[in-house]
């Protein structure tokens, strides 16, 4: 049971983990479709990130170039989405994200 104040916050995590996860899984297609790729390469590692989260904390479970601090494999990810601003600029904020969690 939760009070309204609680639903809210369960809500907007529920965006988050649910909703902008769903998101980026469409910039993923976009992404591998554009160049004859399909999106069913995802779907192993979509499935081990979220059975991970089943035995560890989120935080415990990131992977990747932004929380190992890769800046060379991630400039070169910025240089790849030159023509794809808004991806872009996703991909920035989110590893930034990474980086300060």
């Amino acid at each position: 049971r939760a009070d309204s104040k609680r639903r809210a916050r369960l809500h907007i995590a529920a965006v988050f983990a649910c909703n902008f996860a769903n998101a980026m899984y469409t910039v993923s297609a976009r992404l591998l479709e554009e160049h004859g790729l399909s999106f069913d390469a995802m779907l192993p590692l979509i499935d081990e990130t979220a059975r991970k989260v089943h035995e560890l904390h989120p935080k415990a479970a990131q992977t990747g170039p932004a929380v190992r601090g890769d800046e060379n494999v991630m400039g070169k990810h910025l240089e790849m989405l030159s023509d794809e601003p808004e991806i872009k600029e996703i991909y920035r904020i989110i590893s930034n994200s990474i980086q300060e969690l």
